[in-house]
């Protein structure tokens, strides 16, 4: 009996939160509440024929500023409004699959003309206007069903977004790509 009691006493120990877990959450739940009361978040709808044309789902730019101390912090986010919900478009700074983004194509777009690159070119400009660089002319290069749009220079190569497509021209892979073969142009 005497066994079982000093095991119920543990139990209970280890089933209750340490003061200084107590302490913590509440430390957290009041810093997350000052950080919801300091910051202001604003939204804009992206309005471009291309994306309409290549994107099913309406995207969203989100301006978050966080005031702090006597200043202010200020971030850009693009959302797009998926049948899950809400759903942030990433962009990557690296050579990586830009999550969820060939599900939102647009069912009816496909990749097969030039004029199709170019639409889909002028949609990276509204998604992702950052990795735009004014010195770098945007182009789109083929080869079969891989589509590079060249955006930008990374070191001495160009860089921008590589998109992959079946033989009908359908998306089924989106990534930005830091290493794209190209000639200055």
């Amino acid at each position: 009996m005497k066994t079982l009691k000093a095991l119920a006493a543990v139990t209970m120990l280890a089933a209750s939160p340490a003061p200084a877990d107590d302490e913590t959450a509440g430390l957290e739940k009041a810093i997350l509440q000052d950080i919801i009361q300091n910051t202001k978040v604003s939204v804009e709808p992206l309005k471009d024929a291309a994306l309409a044309k290549c994107f099913a789902v309406p995207m969203h730019r989100a301006t978050i500023t966080t005031k702090d101390g006597s200043g202010s912090m200020q971030r850009k986010a693009i959302y797009a409004k998926t049948g899950d919900g809400l759903q942030k478009v990433t962009d990557p700074g690296t050579d990586a699959e830009i999550a969820g983004l060939a599900d939102m194509v647009n069912p009816a777009f496909a990749l097969k003309t030039d004029a199709d690159g170019e639409t889909m070119m002028a949609a990276f400009k509204a998604i992702f206007p950052r990795q735009f660089d004014d010195k770098v002319e945007p182009r789109v290069v083929r080869d079969g069903t891989k589509w590079e749009f060249i955006a930008d220079k990374f070191f001495k190569k160009f860089s921008g977004f590589e998109v992959t497509t079946d033989a009908a021209g359908k998306i089924s892979s989106i990534k930005r790509s830091l290493d794209i073969a190209g000639e200055d142009g």
